[in-house]
């Protein structure tokens, strides 16, 4: 494992995500963002947050100095220096120097500014975590400089700033950069929200910190700050801010390898032999999680968001198309046998939607999660010559003198479905829910 002579002080986990500037003091404390805020709550009043110029993105300062990676890496099996400074790393024999040239050129097509300079290390470990995917690490990395001069014997000058560091695991596992690139984008995603909006886990009630739940409009009562408890955070990571905000990233500015889409299969299917995706694929399939949190607004649905982001890197982005109407609709059907054991009755349910996309090339997916127990659940995924229609419940197969049946279990409880849409130019909507009680 590496050393690091960093001492961290913030952790992100992700389910399933150079050069400094500085004014020169005799100390150097780290600089802190803060938004715009009375800007951007007149506009949230407004009803009109779309567009605002944010000083936090066009800070300058007059020293710049090469912070290069401090860590030692003398176990490491390869080893980049990215021109920005940080260094990327593998302990897996699967992730080469070329490898891991290729992971830089995918981090690069993540929307990003003046933050990626104070990016440290992004490191590929063989070994999964059984926890996360990947880590993002804050740390603080401080730089002495004691001039060697006689008049100025005994004088220094201590430069401090944040540092990331992102941790990959599973590299053993996942072997290609598009298999990765949805979780270093979620990571990355950490790192230009705690340079330009605020810190995970730091001040639960900062201002920042507010108005980006105020803008993102979410649920005051549901909405998690700050935890103690990893057990809470592991079981309640999708209403984390932090994770909440580093999923906005993904949808808002990630690159086009995060919208990869992976074939998922009903129940019917595998009835007749469909096999499903393995775990690494369905990881970093977009058309599985669009964002992980399915019950809060979908971010390019929210009024102002995506601007907010780009915001800080001085850009503006392209609009976001108004998402056409869904309609799905779910049916009950049932079939019955007279078995050696008696008579039996099989109940499935069939749901329907509409195509409303004409682009050639764009995918269907419906996603189902339960109201008690989150956890989003791929149902099928269509493409262009197949019928939007999904099975669940219990199906069967009449072979004449047998039958054989397979059940998914999700027709109990309340359930809430939704269509997931990915263009072919990379575009991702959701459809309204469809709530559903089974008998």
């Amino acid at each position: 494992m590496k050393k690091s002579r960093l001492l961290p002080i913030a952790f992100c986990l992700c389910m399933f995500l150079g050069l400094g500037a500085f004014c020169l003091l005799a100390h150097m404390e780290v600089l802190t963002r803060q938004e715009e805020e009375t800007e951007l709550d007149r506009r949230i009043a407004e009803g009109t947050p779309e567009v605002f110029v944010n000083a936090a993105a066009q800070r300058d300062f007059d020293i710049y100095l090469n912070w290069g990676p401090t860590s030692e890496w003398d176990d490491a099996l390869y080893s980049v220096v990215a021109p920005e400074g940080f260094l990327l790393s593998s302990y897996s024999k699967y992730w080469d120097e070329a490898k891991l040239q290729s992971l830089y050129e995918e981090l690069l097509r993540n929307k990003h500014g003046e933050e990626i300079n104070y990016l440290e290390e992004v490191t590929v470990y063989p070994e999964e975590n059984e926890n996360a995917l990947a880590s993002h690490t804050t740390s603080t990395d401080t730089l002495l400089l004691t001039p060697h001069f006689p008049a100025l014997q005994g004088f220094s000058v201590s430069l401090s700033r944040d540092t990331g560091i992102i941790s990959l695991y599973g590299g053993d596992t996942v072997r290609t950069v598009e298999g990765m690139a949805r979780t270093l984008s979620h990571e990355y995603g950490h790192h230009f929200v705690s340079y330009y909006m605020f810190d995970d886990f730091s001040d639960a009630d900062a201002e920042d910190v507010k108005a980006y739940i105020r803008l993102r409009g979410l649920p005051e009562d549901k909405v998690l700050r700050r935890s103690e408890d990893g057990k809470q955070y592991l079981d309640m990571h999708y209403w984390y801010v932090g994770e909440i905000a580093a999923e906005d990233y993904v949808l808002l500015m990630g690159s086009p390898a995060t919208r990869q889409v992976v074939d998922f299969y009903d129940v019917r299917d595998v009835l007749y032999g469909a096999v499903q995706p393995d775990s690494s694929e369905m990881n970093g399939a977009m058309n599985l999680y669009p964002q992980e949190n399915l019950m809060i607004s979908f971010a390019p649905d929210v009024a102002g968001l995506k601007e907010y982001f780009y915001s800080f890197i001085d850009e503006t982005p392209a609009p976001t198309p108004q998402t056409p109407s869904f309609d799905l609709r779910i049916e009950q059907d049932s079939v019955g046998y007279q078995l050696e054991d008696g008579y039996e009755v099989f109940v499935h349910y069939k749901i329907r939607w509409n195509k409303p996309y004409t682009e050639p090339g764009t995918v269907y997916t419906l996603l189902c999660y339960d109201t008690e127990e989150y956890g989003i659940i791929p149902i099928k995924t269509v493409r262009d010559d197949q019928q939007a229609l999904a099975y669940i419940g219990t199906v069967t197969a009449d072979y004449g003198n047998s039958i054989s049946y397979a059940a998914d279990l999700l027709d109990t409880g309340t359930k809430v479905f939704h269509v997931c849409a990915v263009l072919p130019d990379g575009t991702v909507t959701l459809s309204q829910p469809l709530t559903y009680t089974f008998d």
